[in-house]
């Protein structure tokens, strides 16, 4: 018998149907609750992929718990599934490391797919353009190996205190990749990244789960009503207290 009993959202969302790997690029805010809402799912073939450690005002808009403070962001999701389901599954991985484009061409994060959640812009761009420039028959080519394939879809998404934005992308549509890239932002303009008084960058649980749990709702579209699936949505929770939607909060 299976560990999770998924009877209540199985006629709507069925994981055995969608036999794919799904990597998620940075468990923060939005990425380690992306990995809390596909485990609630009955997805096992999770890969996430993080190099930070857990502190302690991480708990207010994060997954972890405070016997989590200083562990590995890897270990605290590791730890998640393992309380939700008693156990670990054999097809989760748990990569303590930055994604590079080194690492992208040395075979990692291939197939599925990926929510790219990282905590800067520029990373994501390169992360990005790395899995992008897979070519079309889905494979790569690096110190003479041949690489699996491409990912189906690139789920990425920005945060600000009170609105968001989820873009959904096919790395094989060149107009919809250059899209996606003009709407990145430089990391340093102050007058685009929202900061609070103390000048770190402002994050709200409560939004983060919101924007989370939609990544993982278009993931689920692309599977099932693929042609109803929208290259960005825009998130305004507070109308009155808005700023650009280009805001990013890890």
């Amino acid at each position: 018998m299976d560990v999770l009993n998924i009877m209540r959202h199985e006629s709507v969302f069925n994981p055995a149907n969608y036999p794919y790997p799904f990597h998620i690029i940075g468990a923060g805010a939005t990425g380690s609750r992306v990995f809390a809402a596909l485990v609630e799912l009955g997805i096992t073939n999770i890969t996430v992929y993080d190099d930070d450690s857990i502190e302690d005002h991480n708990l207010a808009n994060q997954i972890y718990m405070a016997k989590d403070i200083n562990e590995l962001k890897v270990v605290g999701c590791k730890r998640f599934v393992e309380a939700k389901l008693g156990t670990v599954p054999e097809t989760m991985t748990f990569y303590n490391g930055r994604v590079t484009p080194a690492l992208i061409n040395n075979g990692y994060v291939n197939g599925g797919i990926v929510f790219l959640l990282t905590d800067t812009m520029d990373s994501r761009r390169k992360i990005f353009d790395s899995l992008a420039n897979r070519n079309a028959s889905g494979t790569a080519i690096s110190n003479n190996i041949q690489l699996t394939t491409a990912p189906m879809l690139i789920i990425e998404t920005r945060m600000g205190s009170t609105h968001g934005s989820v873009f959904s992308v096919n790395p094989f549509d060149k107009n919809a990749c250059n899209a996606w890239r003009e709407t990145l932002v430089d990391d340093t303009d102050e007058d685009i990244i929202e900061l609070s008084p103390c000048g770190t960058t402002l994050s709200v649980g409560t939004t983060a789960a919101l924007i989370a749990n939609y990544a993982v709702w278009q993931m689920m579209q692309f599977f099932v009503d693929p042609l109803a699936l929208q290259p960005q949505i825009d998130f305004f929770f507070k109308p009155t207290l808005t700023i650009p939607s280009t805001a990013i909060a890890a």
